[in-house]
């Protein structure tokens, strides 16, 4: 469960923050990695990736807050909806952790300016939905 700082109520904040269709963008191309290390930090929620089946390659990443449901910019699915969506087959995944993911890519992430600090912005209100058990 999130502790309740780090859940975002849009009904008692006083700026409306949104997902926008930029953040969509940002997330599934190429950014992934620091959303799910935002919403790891705040949650403790394992970080996981689809991977190729060599297993060396990693596809997308992404939180699973509990078995059978993943999350991502896209909103809190279940795990076939986001496996079809990705393309990708049942269990084409694994869980990372956060030192793994610092040791694996470290300062060598190609990431876009201002990924981090949005990501950083949106992970609250993107836990929301899977805290309160709502789909996009």
């Amino acid at each position: 469960m999130l502790p309740d700082a780090a859940i975002y109520d849009p009904y008692e904040e006083d700026v409306q923050l949104e997902v926008t269709e930029d953040d969509v963008e940002l997330f599934t191309c190429g950014n992934c990695m620091e959303l799910a290390c935002e919403l790891h930090k705040i949650t403790g929620w394992p970080i996981h990736s689809f991977v190729a089946e060599n297993g060396s390659e990693t596809k997308h990443f992404f939180i699973v807050p509990r078995e059978g449901w993943r999350l991502d910019v896209e909103g809190f699915s279940t795990s076939e909806e986001h496996d079809q969506r990705w393309r990708m087959q049942p269990g084409s995944h694994k869980e990372f952790s956060y030192e793994q993911i610092l040791a694996m890519w470290g300062d060598e992430m190609n990431v876009e300016i201002g990924a981090v600090e949005r990501a950083a912005e949106i992970a609250p209100l993107v836990a929301s939905y899977a805290a309160h058990g709502t789909p996009f």
